[in-house]
């Protein structure tokens, strides 16, 4: 009877340390995309310098399959950024490929598993800046796009 105690006791407590490490984790991450990324990938920029991390969030979901390699390939790219190795090519196209800012590769894996992990709200802003940016530049196509994305999205 103690010995099926004291397994129950362990393994309760196992996954409590198990979930305050994934939520310091996470509090971490936050803390270094606020610090880190937010200065380019803010949705409220206007004119937009980078993606806004919704749709970063949502492109490198498209493309990988489960939180471990969401982290993988954003870790890779955000260690070495390339137009070749971007999987937001329309962003490269409109903005550029984003410098490198020679990050820590253990600070990258905790901002990549926080904006897996985060729910961001959408990009508003954004797209009405791109709607603008896209106007102005008579692209109709980006323009539909954008009005579409916050037509049903925002409105």
């Amino acid at each position: 009877m103690i010995y099926k105690y004291s397994v129950m006791v362990f393994a309760s407590f196992s996954l409590l340390v198990s979930h305050v490490c994934l939520a310091d984790d996470f509090m971490k991450g936050k803390a270094l995309v606020g610090e880190q990324c937010l200065s380019c990938h803010d949705a409220n920029l206007d004119p937009p310098v980078a993606p806004p991390l919704f749709g970063v969030q949502n492109n490198y979901m498209r493309f990988a399959g489960d939180k471990e390699s969401f982290v993988a390939k954003m870790t890779a790219f955000t260690m070495a950024p390339t137009a070749e190795g971007a999987l937001m090519t329309k962003a490269v196209e409109a903005m550029g490929v984003m410098p490198n800012l020679e990050f820590v590769e253990e600070e990258v894996r905790l901002m990549a598993a926080y904006i897996y992990d985060e729910h961001f709200a959408p990009p508003c802003n954004h797209w009405l800046a791109g709607m603008k940016i896209a106007m102005a530049k008579g692209d109709m196509v980006h323009y539909k796009q954008d009005k579409k994305r916050y037509q049903n999205m925002c409105e």
